[in-house]
């Protein structure tokens, strides 16, 4: 990630809410935006603040064809 901020872009970590969790150690990561996977949830189990949510791997977008990713940004609910 500071690679990436370093050559000027927004850096970010993406994981599922058990891995950011189990694996991850929040307060080395918490200066980067979060984007957690949480489906078949009315908000995500998360105890951290994250910057978007995924809450389905199964959405429908028109034009697209297949199941597509479905995201919310944190400040939409």
């Amino acid at each position: 990630c500071e690679t990436v901020q370093n050559a000027g872009y927004n850096a970010g970590i993406y994981a599922s809410a058990s891995w950011f969790t189990g694996q991850l150690h929040y307060s080395q990561i918490s200066q980067y935006d979060i984007w957690v996977a949480h489906y078949g949830v009315d908000k995500p189990a998360f105890a951290y603040h994250y910057d978007i949510w995924q809450y389905t791997g199964t959405g429908t977008c028109a034009g697209v064809a297949g199941a597509v990713d479905m995201n919310i940004g944190y400040t939409a609910y």
